[in-house]
């Protein structure tokens, strides 16, 4: 039975260096994991990139917009189902919960989201690591690395300060829909982070 594990949150607060050292931990101790970023896979590639390329007052969501969306999770899903074996624990950069919280909108609440992709046939999380911060803290990072360099392959868009902050009172509210999940406190140094992710996701599997 394959154990899904899903890093959601703000950006900035630190889910992609964790990701790094959950991996080589991992790795470390024998433990094998196929670590997903769903925007990576077609057809969720292709529909972000034209998304991002929507003049801004069409990118609010509608909900034509969320049930695209969450057909093309399903295919992807589908494919990771069919495609990794069963001893592989499945980690996720960003799910379901994160759709809920930046595809809401006014024609489609939150737990509407959430529904419209479980009906699809998404996968849920069994356990989800909520890292979140101030925003003040997650802005300044935000900032910081969109003045560098990556080889990241996709659109990245670069929020504000405002954004930050009403997608970190989403978060919260969704937060007791989540089962499994425990927030990662993302204010200390990314060691003690990582060590706080680390240890939750030793706790579960443990279970």
């Amino acid at each position: 039975m394959r154990t899904v594990i899903a890093f959601d949150g703000l950006s900035g607060a630190g889910k992609t260096t964790c990701t790094k050292i959950l991996l080589r931990l991992a790795s470390l101790s024998g433990l094998s994991v196929f670590s997903l970023n769903e925007k990576e896979y077609e057809p969720i590639r292709s529909w972000v990139i034209a998304w991002h390329q929507r003049p801004n007052a069409r990118k609010v969501f509608s909900l034509q917009d969320v049930y695209d969306f969450a057909k093309a999770r399903a295919i992807v899903h589908e494919g990771i189902r069919r495609s990794i074996p069963a001893d592989t624990i499945i980690h996720f950069d960003r799910s379901i919960w994160t759709s809920a919280v930046y595809q809401q909108s006014e024609e489609c609440g939150a737990d509407e989201v959430l529904k419209i992709n479980v009906e699809a046939g998404a996968i849920v999380p069994d356990q989800t690591l909520l890292f979140l911060a101030r925003p003040e803290e997650c802005y300044r990072r935000i900032l910081a690395r969109a003045s560098k360099i990556t080889t990241y392959n996709l659109p990245a868009q670069v929020e504000s300060f405002e954004q930050v902050s009403l997608n970190l009172k989403r978060y919260r509210k969704i937060s007791t829909l989540i089962p499994n999940c425990t927030e990662i406190d993302c204010e200390a140094s990314i060691d003690i982070v990582a060590r706080q992710a680390v240890s939750a996701i030793s706790d579960f599997l443990c279970e």
